[in-house]
């Protein structure tokens, strides 16, 4: 067993089986081509011996015995690796829910070449891709392991009864709208990496990374880009065995969902500069800024703040104030000295702003103070608010009050479509989580209606959507009692729930670049 070099290949290494002693045939009647070709020098015999290349691909496994696994002229070439796709198919013949395999390298895929696997299924047995794909990973290195795998009733046959290899389906192009929706903060970053990765728009929870057009390369740098991320380790094979984001997700660690409720979420843990700290808005939830990371810098680390209560017992904030001091706590935990750079849509603007006051008492500098149509809540504006309730951090189990209430931005938001408000969300909440979910956000409403803003002495970044806003509203005008350096204004066509999506966060962050010194 010898492998291109001629070199003795060890237990378990594929390589080509070659013949040779006093048994030898000399060549082939009147063929010297194919003699020169096939009956080549014998380098562990004596001067002058011969040996015969036989063309098969073999090895030898652990009880000594001689493993036949393919031909090598069906040898192939895929990303750098020399590939006998008779070693794959015999690798699937080996597990007890496949009885027939076919793998052939296909022209017609969604990344151009690539190794497509056909497998019909053992009698009784209701084979499932995600159950071979795993079983798969166990035996064989990762570039062996095919891009797609097709389950067929049965494989097409020849004349001759074998395999019709040209007959094989086609395995088909890429899908042309992402499958379904992330759910969890998780979810959604998987989502990005799946199509920062691949180098397509967008990606959907149910879409194979494989039938995207991934590859064992691309998985390399998919797992990489996952443990900076999530920092969580990856295996290299999980992908193979899970290769959608809904299969991925609950293998990164179980408990996804308490994971998501952090305080800090890091969206972009990685990067030298400093880090972009994006405040959560009414919800009290920071998912909405995971699209950031496709325009923000690489070099810039992102993290989303999120409202305490969702992953312990500790009591609501009684202020504005106080629930901004907990967040700079946890800044600084991160990064313990400026300049500081805040972001805030809707209710986390009036945040954001409150911890930039903060950081002025302490000596500490806010280089960008990022405001997504946010407004303060002003004495003139209090005055024809409704009373919030019972609802107080004091007493957030209190029974729903009956009187409306407004949303930070002033669209309208009422008590009665609370349920609709945070089912909006991309996550599933148990019933608990739920719960917590309305006591969070109607502590936030009060709060919010009873916070005063005080002053700041800098510069602000001031994000209008317009689409949804009486004519005579001006947030410039709103805010600058309390925010005395330069406002710089941009209009955004749009509603307020559209700011954070993802072809306006683009279009924002490339205004506020422009306009920065």
């Amino acid at each position: 067993m010898l492998d291109a070099r001629l070199e003795l290949c060890p237990p378990g290494v594929a390589g080509e089986l070659y013949l040779s002693g006093p048994g030898l045939a000399r060549g082939y009647l009147s063929r010297p081509g194919l003699t020169a070709e096939r009956f080549v020098a014998d380098p562990y015999g004596r001067p002058g011996e011969r040996m015969y290349r036989t063309g098969d691909l073999s090895r030898w496994d652990r009880n000594d015995r001689l493993e036949f696994l393919g031909r090598t002229d069906r040898q192939v070439k895929i990303r750098g690796y020399r590939v006998e796709p008779g070693e794959i198919e015999s690798a699937l013949l080996s597990l007890t829910c496949v009885r027939q395999a076919a793998v052939t390298v296909r022209e017609d895929g969604p990344a151009g070449r690539l190794l497509a696997a056909y497998v019909v299924g053992a009698p009784g047995v209701d084979i499932a891709e995600a159950r071979v794909r795993e079983e798969l990973a166990a035996l064989l290195p990762a570039h062996l392991l095919p891009a797609t795998l097709t389950v067929l009733d049965a494989l097409p046959l020849t004349a001759n009864g074998k395999v019709d290899r040209d007959a094989l389906p086609s395995v088909g192009p890429a899908p042309r709208t992402p499958s379904g929706e992330p759910r969890t903060a998780r979810e959604e970053i998987l989502c990005e990496l799946f199509a920062d990765v691949l180098g397509i728009p967008r990606a959907g929870i149910h879409d194979s990374f494989f039938a995207l057009g991934g590859h064992s390369l691309l998985v390399a740098r998919l797992v990489t880009e996952i443990r900076k991320r999530l920092h969580v380790d990856v295996p290299f094979r999980a992908l193979f065995a899970a290769p959608t984001v809904a299969e991925l997700a609950p293998r990164l660690g179980p408990s996804t969902q308490w994971e998501a409720f952090r305080t800090v979420l890091p969206i972009r843990a990685a990067g030298t500069d400093s880090p972009l700290f994006c405040v959560h808005p009414l919800t009290g939830l920071s998912w909405a800024y995971a699209p950031l990371t496709r325009h923000v810098p690489t070099t810039t680390p992102i993290y989303g703040l999120r409202a305490r209560g969702f992953h312990d017992s500790a009591p609501l904030p009684g202020s504005l104030r106080e629930m901004a001091a907990q967040y700079l706590r946890e800044m600084r935990r991160i990064q313990p000295s400026g300049p500081y750079h805040l972001l805030g849509w809707s209710l986390g603007g009036v945040i954001a702003q409150e911890i930039a006051v903060q950081l002025q008492e302490a000596g500490e500098h806010t280089a960008s103070l990022i405001l997504l149509d946010s407004f303060p809540s002003l004495e003139t504006e209090q005055q024809n608010r409704p009373p919030a309730g019972p609802h107080t951090a004091t007493n957030p189990a209190a029974p729903l009050p009956d009187e409306p209430s407004r949303d930070p931005a002033g669209n309208g938001f009422r008590l009665e479509n609370l349920d609709d408000y945070i089912r909006a969300n991309p996550v599933q909440l148990t019933d608990e989580e739920f719960a917590t979910a309305r006591r969070i956000i109607l502590n936030n409403g009060h709060l919010y209606l009873t916070h005063t803003p005080r002053r700041y002495d800098g510069d602000a970044y001031l994000v209008v959507a317009t689409a949804d806003k009486p004519a005579h509203v001006d947030p410039v005008e709103d805010w600058a009692p309390t925010i005395t350096g330069h406002i710089e204004e941009r209009r955004l066509d749009c509603g307020h729930h559209d700011v954070v999506l993802p072809e306006h966060l683009e279009r924002i962050w490339t205004t506020f670049q422009a306009q920065r010194p």
